[in-house]
């Protein structure tokens, strides 16, 4: 089995905290433990969005960015022939 991908890196709350901060300036404990853990996480998050990117232009090139419905091997052939299951 595969793990699942995370498909973000901010929680909501983390979101709203940010940008409550860009807004007003304001910061509490909360604010500033993220700015902690965004400055001890951030060149590992660095490397991997970099290697997201390359992956994505990878897939891009290959024409599979958008995805393609994956059918299992034989899957079109068995069609062929009227096969089911």
């Amino acid at each position: 089995m595969v793990d699942e991908l995370r498909k973000y890196i901010l929680t909501e709350l983390d979101r709203r905290r940010l940008l409550d901060w860009l807004e007003t300036g304001e910061e509490t404990q909360g604010e500033r433990d993220l700015f902690t853990d965004m400055r001890d996480g951030f060149p590992q998050l660095v490397k991997d969005m970099k290697l997201l990117i390359r992956v994505r232009r990878q897939l891009q090139t290959q024409g599979r960015w958008r995805g393609k419905p994956r059918q299992p091997p034989g899957f079109r052939s068995s069609l062929r022939r009227g096969e089911s299951g």
